[in-house]
């Protein structure tokens, strides 16, 4: 037997040589003798040709040499482009790819299996180069292929999770439109992704129909268009250098939202088999204002590490969680207007697997005007307020990096040794707080018991004041909270049925090692971002002001990357000055100091085009913008370089009735100002009119189109 099996290996290893050396062959004549994508040619200089289609094998000889390959594409294609050691090859396998001028077009190093290199890239047509190099040191044979890739299939109403890296520019989907349809696509950037994403479409013969960058808001893109039946392309895209994870939505914008119904109370179990094809879910909300606690957490003996993204009517995302539930589950605390939401669950990486999604009615606390509110933000973390105002009016919103004012003598000798029994379990203390003071609530585990322990604090009502798993050391609970007088509850849990013994300790959180960058968020009744600022306060803290019609709002505290810290949160009307009424034909003047608003009443006897100017007076450094407000203090118009050079300037035909005219100065600036006011008779047919658009206040020259109505310019009379 043992003489039968020599021979036979004898027999083998001439012919798999002989084999391995065809191959070989065959592959090098075909890298030397290749012809275009659509055309012949040969390989010339020191660079090979490839095509697309190609299995070549090369061997790179010198550490750290390479081989440059001649590509030509001859009409947009997306390119799945490999490198792969071969069998015991010692290579580090990388891939870069320039275009005709020199310029790199995407590079990358271990994108594939182990050490491969993988790029996928989306090329136009044109000749490249594929330079296939060998990793610091290390040499040796490797295989390179050049696969042409087939669009993902993308049903009309859904959304798909995604990703943009170094190596993958653009992922493109197939979209089949049955019937003429007004069409919503929008790209989000999702989960603290850095990406800046860009939708194109494309028809079925390859020609860009339409694209988008920054159509969506905070660089997220949103491409509209009525589109006729017919076979698309729906290509996500980034701009620059830019990578991170997306959701990408295909929705006919006349038709309902899809999913599965929910409403508050709901829990369903549901399980996620491709974690880029997310659950969705509907719900819909019939108050004017409703607080939800959601939670995804995986079901027992799931792998699924799920991820939770909600979006409004038009496809906005106005929340998405990743870890912030127990263990890998998602949280989300949200406060929503009335309308229609969707919710989507999906997987983190390629974890799959089942879910249980829990829709609990909750309890936001809300602020109020010259109110100012107390608290700590954990790592990254955020809270959240309901503002409501009965009217339009200008506020200014300031969070401010806080030290925690001094705690009660009873929070600094709070300490109680409990357990968890096997099979899990918890314990519950009582603990009473006699003044409002920052806390925090630490639960580590003792010895070398299994115990992951989870913190729950509930008010004398039963309501949650806050939970946390593991924000301390290693698997520890630490729950950072500013608590009102009261009597409160305190839950010690185990996370997956780990047992054994723990300490409870609730101590002062002084504020002393704050390293919290505040940033504020305002959002209004439909989830859409209404204001942002980050660092406009003094020093690192967060300031804006912004007008904001009659309704309600949530403002979000945040934690800006990986600070933690106390914070004050105030909100403060903005009080204009008032100067008194101003009539057609006059002019006043007046000088701003920093920050400041002034008000001028504004009477109209009967329709009329109106024009108000503001203009900077002599060497003032102002840089005036002009607001016009109704009777009831809503926003007609806004204008900030309208007029002549950094001058506002705002045309409208305005109905009789009582307006207010507000002047300020852009980003604070101060000094002298004459404010004009001019009505002019209007001979010409009511409709249409040009209007010259005042809703914006960013820099850079006029709003809108910058034309005014004919013979309505500076003077005219």
């Amino acid at each position: 037997m043992g003489e039968k099996h020599e021979n036979w290996r004898h027999w083998l290893n001439p012919v798999v040589l002989t084999a391995l050396v065809l191959v070989f062959c065959v592959s090098v004549s075909v890298a030397q003798n290749i012809r275009k994508d659509g055309g012949s040619g040969s390989a010339t200089g020191g660079t090979r040709e490839l095509r697309i289609g190609d299995r070549t094998l090369g061997t790179i000889s010198t550490g750290g040499g390479s081989i440059r390959y001649a590509l030509y594409v001859n009409a947009t294609k997306t390119l799945t482009i490999r490198m792969d050691k071969v069998l015991d090859s010692a290579i580090d396998p990388k891939l870069t790819i320039y275009d005709s001028n020199g310029s790199q077009v995407a590079t990358d190093d271990d994108g594939g299996e182990g050490l491969n290199a993988l790029i996928s890239v989306t090329l136009q047509p044109g000749q490249y180069v594929v330079a296939a190099q060998a990793v610091g040191t290390s040499s040796g044979d490797f295989l390179l292929r050049v696969e042409e890739q087939q669009a993902t299939t993308l049903s009309l109403g859904t959304a798909v999770l995604g990703e943009i890296t170094t190596s993958v520019n653009e992922v493109a989907y197939r979209v089949s439109i049955p019937r003429t349809t007004n069409l919503r696509i929008r790209m989000n950037k999702v989960f603290g992704s850095t990406l800046d994403p860009k939708v194109t479409l494309v028809d079925a013969s390859g020609r860009e129909i339409a694209t988008d960058d920054d159509g969506g808001g905070s660089l997220n893109s949103l491409l509209q268009r009525s589109v006729p039946s017919g076979e698309y392309v729906v290509r996500a895209r980034r701009v620059g250098t830019s990578s991170g994870k997306f959701m990408l939505s295909v929705y006919d914008q006349d038709a309902p939202l899809g999913g599965t119904s929910l409403r508050a109370g709901d829990s369903v179990t549901e399980v996620i088999t491709d974690p880029k094809v997310p659950a969705v879910f509907r719900l819909t909300v019939n108050d004017e204002f409703q607080d939800f606690r959601i939670t995804v957490d995986k079901a027992e003996g799931s792998n699924l590490d799920p991820n939770l993204i909600v979006t409004n009517r038009n496809g906005e995302i106005i929340g998405s969680d990743d870890d912030s539930g127990e263990g890998n589950g998602a949280l989300l605390r949200l406060p929503l207007g009335r309308g229609d939401y969707q919710l989507f669950i999906g997987g983190y990486g390629t974890t799959t697997g089942a879910f249980r999604l829990t829709l609990a009615p909750d309890r936001v606390p809300s602020i109020s005007i010259g109110e100012t509110k107390r608290g700590v933000l954990a790592t990254g973390g955020s809270d959240l307020y309901r503002f409501t105002t009965p009217r339009a009016r200008e506020v200014t919103i300031s969070l401010r990096k806080a030290t925690a004012p001094a705690t009660s003598q009873s929070a600094q000798q709070f300490r109680q040794i409990g357990s968890i029994p096997s099979g899990g379990g918890f314990s519950r203390f009582s603990y009473t707080v006699d003044s409002e003071q920052p806390l925090v609530v630490r639960v580590d585990k003792i010895g070398d018991g299994s115990l992951d322990p989870k913190v729950t604090v509930y008010d004398q009502n039963g309501n949650e004041v806050g939970s946390d798993d593991d924000s301390g050391d290693g698997l520890n609970a630490r729950l950072s909270r500013v608590f009102s007088p009261g009597v409160y509850t305190i839950q010690v849990s185990s996370v997956n049925n780990s047992s054994g013994d723990f300490i409870l300790m609730v101590g002062p959180d002084t504020g002393g090692g704050s390293t919290l960058d505040p940033k504020l968020i305002v959002k209004n009744a439909s989830g859409s971002e209404v204001a942002s600022d980050d660092d406009g306060g003094e020093g690192n803290d967060a300031l804006l002001t912004t007008n904001l019609a009659a309704g309600t709002y949530q403002i979000i505290a945040m934690a800006y990357g990986s600070t933690s810290g106390a914070y004050e949160l105030t909100v403060s009307e903005v009080m204009p000055q008032d100067m008194g009424a101003i009539s057609p034909g006059q002019t006043k003047s007046g000088t701003l100091t920093s920050g400041e608003r002034h008000r001028y009443s504004l009477r109209v006897a009967s329709s009329a085009v109106i024009a108000i100017d503001v203009m900077k007076a002599g060497d003032s450094s102002l840089d005036p913008q002009v607001v016009l407000r109704g009777s009831s203090g809503e926003e007609i118009a806004m204008n900030d370089d309208g007029g002549d050079g950094n001058n506002a300037r705002i045309i409208r035909r305005l109905e009789p009735g009582s307006y207010e005219i507000i002047v300020r100065g852009y980003q604070a600036t101060a000094g002298a100002y004459n404010l004009m006011v001019e009505s002019f008779a209007d001979t010409r047919t009511p409709a249409p009119q040009r209007e010259q658009i005042e809703d914006s206040p960013s820099k850079g020259g006029r709003d809108g189109s910058g034309n005014e109505p004919e013979g309505f310019g500076k003077g005219a009379g």
